[in-house]
């Protein structure tokens, strides 16, 4: 098991590129001043970023085999989650996402929560799959947010998420019904 549970500072690049988690990995409350790279990674258990700060992250082709958890923290740049596999349920609650973030191409296959996050850059969902319920309520877009042709097998909930920029939702498939009320 990798496990860092007190508050932790990594104060240079942070790269596990093509690893494998075949424990749980936990990175809760730790601080990531310089660019991390978990492209490509497997997470076969748990993977816990509770309350985190990152730099820059790159999780593009990352698979999260269990619960992926990265609510409460923070993405000062860039966070790339592009084409990534999500099987059990996820959460990004109470996140910032300082810059642009792209989760284009992903699967959730599990429930997804984005609640009472906020995003400040431009925000990319484009072609994603969601095959259960999704929260996106009280979530705060400031910059442009794009769903365009991403698919929504399950209840797809806006409850009083606010777009300040664009939102493209150009040939998105809701196929159980979404709620977007104030």
């Amino acid at each position: 098991m990798f496990e860092v549970e007190k508050k932790y500072s990594v104060h240079s690049s942070f790269y596990f590129r093509n690893s494998t988690f075949k424990e749980r990995a936990v990175f809760r409350n730790t601080t990531f001043n310089k660019e991390v790279d978990f492209r490509s990674s497997v997470f076969k258990e748990k993977a816990i970023f509770r309350n985190s700060k990152f730099e820059w992250a790159n999780f593009k082709n990352a698979i999260f085999k269990e619960l992926a958890v990265f609510d409460e923290s923070v993405f000062n740049k860039e966070a790339v989650f592009r084409n990534s596999k999500f099987i059990k349920e996820v959460d990004f609650s109470d996140s910032r996402f300082e810059k642009d973030v792209c989760y284009s191409d992903s699967v959730y296959d599990g429930r997804v929560d984005f609640s009472d996050s906020v995003f400040k850059g431009k925000t990319y969902f484009e072609k994603v799959i969601f095959n259960e319920k999704v929260y996106f309520s009280k979530v705060k877009f400031e910059g442009e947010a794009y769903f365009s042709k991403a698919k929504f097998e399950g209840k797809a909930n806006f409850w009083e998420a606010k777009f300040e920029g664009e939102a493209n939702f150009g040939e998105a498939i809701f196929k159980v019904g979404a709620g977007f009320s104030r």
